[in-house]
């Protein structure tokens, strides 16, 4: 996408090979990080087959997931605001996605806190490790989000940061996806 993206200025030969390396490796990191989400589905299929707990929260985990989607719309206006180099929208979609996804982490927190299922049963286990997993995950994107608002907020956007600010918001997106994937093998299949 960023690609496309009209510059103040032409990009040297130098700079273009360190944004292509830099797309590279974000590319690799996604595909890298595909594997525990892989791995995290294939736990629930062999602690407990097709088996979902008549205990777990069917309408709280809509809600929350609906959050998480929200919050990766926002992450793609925020992605369309950092390559219109728009400091100040950029910084306000980070705000917007890490609030709607706190809200989200909060409401997942607290089916796993109270939920009404065994923590000791195969599907149980599997579920918690599961959603252990994802708030790692979550908790190191707000952190790339907050880096990408702070840098939007006080150095403004150009072309020596514009990919890394816009990386903050596709690993959003990309997280909020692999979430939308463990919804569908948890609570319905």
């Amino acid at each position: 996408m960023s690609s496309h993206v009209k510059s103040s200025r032409t990009l040297n030969a130098e700079e273009r090979m360190a944004l292509n390396t830099s797309r590279g490796g974000f590319t690799i990191l996604i595909a890298s990080q595909i594997v525990p989400f892989v791995m995290l589905v294939n736990l629930r299929y062999i602690l407990s087959g097709s088996y979902v707990s008549s205990g777990l929260d069917q309408a709280t985990g809509a809600v929350f997931t609906i959050l998480f989607i929200i919050s990766a719309i926002t992450a793609y206006a925020g992605i369309q605001a950092t390559n219109r180099s728009d400091s100040k929208a950029s910084a306000r979609m980070s705000v917007l996605t890490m609030v709607l996804g706190w809200i989200a982490v909060i409401m997942m927190s607290y089916q796993f806190w109270m939920h009404a299922f065994q923590t000791d049963g195969r599907f149980g286990e599997g579920y918690l490790v599961t959603i252990g997993a994802f708030v790692i995950y979550f908790i190191a994107s707000l952190v790339g989000l907050l880096s990408g608002k702070m840098r939007a907020s006080r150095v403004g956007i150009d072309d020596s940061n514009r990919f890394s600010i816009g990386a903050t918001f596709k690993f959003w997106i990309f997280l909020q996806l692999m979430w939308v994937v463990l919804y569908v093998v948890y609570y319905f299949i």
